[in-house]
């Protein structure tokens, strides 16, 4: 009998049980945490670290808008503006370092169509936030003109001049909004095209008190221009 209870507790089924057992019982003791609660952990440890990645690698887009730095240079990627201010910046951050050497190379958040996503989150941020600041105004004024892209596709930049109260002063504050695309340039065309956008930024219903544009016919024309079509929908709008 001895023998078999000796054999039975060298077993390795014996064993597992045995130490699944007093772990069992240091969970109802609360000596240590639950498997589950372990788990958790490591799954919030990893959101945390992927986060503190994914913000510093939106830092550094945003670093490179702001200061007018293209992200690419050349034709490889490895080598762009982008990754050499990222790499610059993992030297001192530890979180960052450890994501760029150690995830999957389809989980690092730095391909070129990751970056595109990334800047177009960025502007609708900034969008909204203008669109926020030009409600709460309750009047603007817009501002376009013409130009074309590298591929020779004629776009409307449109922009808005507005008051803003900050910190009790009324600020005169002009932004870009947004670059529209158009193939027709007729005074019709761009109003309309003008006012899809506003609308689509949601605002329709604010008051246009002014129009700035150039001298091109299409534009300041007083029956088919821009700022008169413009003017039909909303009569205080004055151009300039």
């Amino acid at each position: 009998a001895k023998k078999q209870v000796d054999s039975h507790i060298k077993n390795a089924d014996h064993k597992t049980s045995t130490a699944k057992s007093q772990a069992f019982r240091k969970v109802c003791n609360k000596e240590q945490d639950s498997i589950t609660a372990n788990i958790s952990q490591v799954y919030k440890d990893t959101i945390q670290s992927n986060r503190q990645a994914l913000s510093a690698i939106i830092e550094t887009i945003i670093l490179c808008g702001k200061q007018n730095i293209a992200l690419r240079k050349g034709n490889d990627e490895d080598w762009s503006n982008f990754r050499a201010i990222l790499n610059y910046r993992a030297i001192s951050d530890v979180a960052l370092k450890k994501h760029l050497t150690s995830a999957h190379r389809n989980a690092r958040y730095l391909s070129p169509q990751i970056q595109n996503e990334l800047i177009n989150l960025c502007a609708s941020q900034i969008s909204s936030q203008i669109v926020s600041e030009v409600k709460h105004a309750g009047f603007y004024t817009i501002l376009a003109d013409e130009c074309s892209d590298l591929s020779t596709v004629e776009q409307i930049s449109l922009s808005v001049r507005y008051t803003f109260e900050e910190h009790g002063k009324h600020l005169v504050k002009e932004h870009f909004l947004a670059f529209i695309p158009t193939r027709d340039t007729t005074g019709e065309t761009l109003a309309l095209k003008i006012s899809e956008k506003l609308s689509d930024l949601g605002l329709q219903d604010s008051i246009i008190v002014g129009q700035g544009y150039d001298g091109a016919s299409n534009m300041k024309g007083e029956i088919c221009g821009v700022q008169a079509r413009i003017k039909k929908d909303h009569p205080h709008a004055t151009y300039v």
